[in-house]
Order: C-alpha cells, then sequence, then structure tokens
C-alpha cells in the first residue's frame, strides 16, 4: 500500500485535495482532532465511495455517531493481519460499488442517446447536424480519440464521405463533408510493408461484411498512423447506408459492453434514417397527390366552365 500520513482531520483534507486521484481508503482513530473537514470532504458525490474504517475502544451501543456512519471500524486492541483484510475487504467493496454505478450510469446515458438519436431525426432535423451531436455525445460516453460516420451517396459506391467527426484533434474537423479519397491524400503516411488499395475497394468490400469489425492494431489511412478501432454498419432496410468508426490509440481493449454499445447506436442511427426516409418520401406522394387532385378539380372547372 502507499501511505499518506495527517495529524488531524483538516490536515488529511489538504493532503487529500492534493492527490491527484482519490484515496481507495482512509483509516482513521475515533479520537483524532478536526474531523468536520474529513466529514465534509465525504459529503462530497465524487468521494462518497472512499471507504473509512475508524480505529476505536467502544462498540456496539456505546459506539458514537462517527463510528455506526463509518464502512467499518476495529476495535483496539487488534492485530495487523485483521487490519490489512479489512482494508482489502473494504476497497474490494468499494470498487464493485462504483463498478455498479457507472454501470447504471452507463446504462442511462445509453438509453438517453438512443431516444435522443430517434427524436432528433424523427422529428425532421438535419440529418448531418443530428449525426454531428450523436457523434460528440458517442464520445463523452466511450473513451476515444476519433468518432465518426462514413456514408457513400451513390449507388455504385465510387464515393464515399466523412459526414460527421469528434476528434480530441480540433484540426481534423476541417474534414468533414469531404471525400475520403481527397482526406487520405492529405494524410497518407503508409508504411512500407501495409497493402495499398483504393478506399473505395476498401469500403465495397465492407458492404459485404454485415456485422461488427474489431481491430486492435491496424493502420489507418484515413488518420495515417495505427489504431484500435471498432466500426459496424449502418443499416436501412437491406443496405448499407454508412458505417460508424470508434479510434482509439493501437492495441487499446475493447470491452463487450462498448462493442454492445457501438452496435446498439449504429442499429438506431439506421432505424431513424428508415424511418426519416419513409416519411419524407410518404410526404412526397402526398403532395404528388394532392397537386394532382388540385389539377384535376381545376381542369373539371374549366371543362365545366366551357361546357356552360
Amino acid at each position: 500500500f502507499e501511505l499518506h500520513t495527517a495529524c488531524d482531520g483538516l490536515d488529511a483534507l489538504e493532503i487529500l485535495r492534493k492527490l491527484p486521484e482519490p484515496p481507495d481508503l482512509i483509516l482513521c482513530d475515533i479520537n483524532t482532532q478536526n474531523m468536520n473537514g474529513l466529514n465534509a470532504l465525504r459529503s462530497d458525490p465524487e468521494n462518497q465511495f472512499i471507504p473509512v474504517i475508524w480505529l476505536s475502544t467502544k462498540m456496539g451501543k456505546n459506539a458514537s455517531i462517527e463510528e455506526k456512519e463509518a464502512d467499518d471500524y476495529l476495535i483496539k486492541p487488534f492485530c495487523a493481519r485483521e487490519l490489512i483484510v479489512r482494508v482489502r475487504a473494504n476497497i474490494k467493496l468499494s470498487c464493485i460499488r462504483r463498478k455498479l454505478l457507472l454501470q447504471q450510469k452507463w446504462q442511462l446515458e445509453t438509453k438517453d442517446l438512443l431516444f435522443s438519436i430517434n427524436q432528433k431525426i424523427r422529428s425532421g432535423f438535419n440529418i448531418k447536424e443530428t449525426l454531428a451531436s450523436v457523434v460528440r455525445q458517442i464520445q463523452k460516453i466511450l473513451p476515444s480519440e476519433r468518432v465518426f460516420i462514413i456514408n457513400t451517396n451513390s449507388e455504385n459506391c465510387k464515393e464515399f464521405y466523412l459526414i460527421a467527426l469528434a476528434s480530441i484533434y480540433p484540426n481534423e474537423h476541417e474534414h468533414v463533408g469531404k471525400p475520403l479519397d481527397h482526406i487520405i491524400s492529405d494524410n497518407d503516411k503508409t508504411p512500407s510493408g501495409v497493402p495499398f488499395e483504393p478506399i473505395s475497394e476498401t469500403f465495397r468490400i465492407l458492404q459485404c461484411r454485415p456485422n461488427m469489425v474489431v481491430r486492435e492494431n491496424i493502420y489507418s489511412r484515413l488518420v495515417g498512423e495505427y489504431v484500435s478501432t471498432i466500426f459496424t454498419p449502418i443499416k436501412t432496410n437491406s443496405s448499407t447506408w454508412g458505417w460508424l468508426f470508434t479510434y482509439r490509440p493501437p492495441n487499446s481493449i475493447w470491452l463487450d459492453s462498448e462493442k454492445e454499445f457501438v452496435e446498439q447506436i449504429s442499429n438506431q442511427i439506421g432505424l431513424a434514417i428508415t424511418h426519416a426516409t419513409l416519411m419524407e418520401e410518404k410526404l412526397k406522394k402526398e403532395a404528388q397527390m394532392e397537386a394532382a387532385r388540385a389539377a384535376n378539380e381545376a381542369k373539371g372547372q374549366i371543362l365545366a366552365n366551357t361546357s356552360h
């Protein structure tokens, strides 16, 4: 264990504030002076998961309020082995609680993002603006260097465009809306030994892949460096509308929950785009029918006037 010692509660508060990360556990004697500062620290939501073990000479009904609110306490005298066992057990329980809450937060953020995608696209928001917002939200939830969406707007899949990007590198955002071949010509520093093939050919091959692809160390000609990536197709009906990519530094690991998250988002984007497309087609047909009805009424009126 790495230890930091303090002479009283205020000193402990000052030490804790200077630490780059919160401690795994706080161990203190019930007779320590100026403990109000330490109690105030624990009231901060950021520090509520730090377990506290009190050392006391009292127990049961004679225990003080502080002891009763502690995660654990040891009665003096105690042996070093018992102390170490209690410390390790409380740190482990704290980690479990933290993971559970982070998982709950992850699930809530995912649910909110899925709902947001659906609402924005179905409400007629500009698709590019909506997807730009989506990739920014994905990057907040899923730690990554880059999150971006690629789309082809041609039936023969000869041209592919970067239509949305969230990147930790601000200068890369100027590439949004450009064909991939133009972006690659600026960034390409393909090392020797890496096979060269046109980017359009790469994406035509990807269209044959119906599922997610995970590569932990692959050279990306799009950014000119090795990356760890997840990319998954965005499907509309039975065709591939585009792809959702996430980049991390090479050899980064992707958790199963992260893979599931990316897949959920790509599926929701596909469903929302499909719905928006169908609604647009429906409105066009209704407009055409209304125009035809108006034309027929006008024609009928003209014929009636002529007959009269």
